[in-house]
């Protein structure tokens, strides 16, 4: 009798098969329980068992770090040289101080401007009279006349770069003010040129009336038929007054007023004959004497401005009225200047408040 029974053996090849697999996979499961398997949470390796192994999270960790392993982007940092840090400033620096320099200022700047003869003509390119006088005789001068004037920028329609105001404000030759205290600061450039024409045709009409006038009263000459008219170029403002009027009377009389002198003035004539206080008188007598003149007539009114500014080589002397001015003139022609009166702060009593 056989002594193992039918249940301790397989009964086929299938059963064999089941039995083997079982075998191995219990042996498999042993094995595993002591070999790591990678955890997807914190990159450590743990065993199946839960417990992580401690070599081998280290050199997980040392391998995560490393920038060059594979996997990984290196970061590439790029420095500016100190040197070229330094260029690079100074570029941007002088690009903002030039727009700087280049932007326009709230100032106006004002300049000798030109000089003219009253008794010549408009311009060197021109035959027109300065002073036309028609209807009556009339007579030459050997001398000259000349009014003079201020040159401004800065005003309606020519603005000023912040560098010009700049070296203007260094320059003693050249005054800077503020843009409102020029003109007001909503005129348009057609207001302020419209402005400045009509101040001049006012003061030649003015010069022309008292002109006339004088020459009649106090010098007895008939001017009923005579006709007169003032042209000018590219100037404005009143302060030409007296010296157009000085000039008409000066072309009525055969007296040679000037003497072959250079003399200049500035002031505005009201229609009672007085003179009146103008603007910008310290550039008005730089120009005078840059252009030759040695004499200047000035109203009283701006001796506080004269005193301590006349250029070298120029004599001032103050008026009050046409009767003053006339006499003043006479006396520069004929070389008598010692009884004429000088500016000092002293003398400026009065003033009219016209500039």
């Amino acid at each position: 009798m056989d002594t193992n029974s039918s249940a301790d053996k397989p009964e086929n090849a299938e059963d064999k098969i089941d039995t083997l697999a079982e075998t191995t996979t219990g042996n498999e499961a042993k094995k595993m329980a002591f070999f790591p398997v990678p955890s997807t949470q914190n990159n450590s390796f743990v065993s199946s068992g839960g417990h992580s192994s401690e070599n081998e999270s280290d050199n997980a960790s040392e391998h995560s770090s490393d920038p060059t392993s594979e996997g990984s982007s290196p970061r590439n940092t790029t420095r500016i040289p100190k040197k070229n840090r330094r260029l690079l400033l100074a570029v941007v620096s002088i690009i903002l101080l030039g727009f700087m320099l280049a932007s326009p200022s709230p100032f106006a700047i004002e300049m000798p401007g030109p000089t003219a003869n009253v008794m010549g003509d408009v311009s060197t390119d021109s035959d027109t009279k300065m002073i036309d006088i028609s209807g009556i005789k009339t007579y030459k001068d050997k001398g000259e006349m000349r009014l003079v004037t201020v040159s401004a920028t800065g005003v309606p329609g020519y603005s000023v770069p912040t560098a010009m105001a700049i070296y203007a404000w260094f320059n003693p030759q050249m005054a800077v003010l503020p843009q409102e205290a020029v003109y007001s600061v909503d005129t348009t450039a057609d207001q302020y040129e419209e402005e400045g024409n009509n101040e001049m045709s006012q003061a030649q009409n003015s010069a022309i009336k008292v002109g006339l006038s004088f020459a009649h009263d106090k010098l007895n000459i008939d001017t009923s038929k005579a006709k007169v008219d003032i042209s000018v170029d590219d100037i404005g403002g009143p302060s030409a007054g007296m010296m157009y009027t000085l000039g008409i009377v000066s072309k009525l009389t055969p007296v040679d007023e000037a003497g072959g002198k250079i003399i200049a003035g500035t002031g505005t004539i009201e229609s009672d004959g007085s003179v009146g206080r103008i603007g910008g008188i310290q550039l008005k007598m730089i120009g005078a004497q840059r252009d030759g003149a040695q004499y200047f007539i000035a109203p009283q009114g701006n001796c506080d401005e004269v005193v301590g500014h006349v250029p070298q080589g120029l004599q001032v002397f103050a008026v009050d009225n046409i009767d003053e001015a006339y006499e003043t003139l006479v006396s520069i022609g004929k070389g008598e200047t010692s009884a004429l009166r000088g500016c000092s702060v002293e003398s400026n009593a009065t003033k009219t408040g016209k500039e």
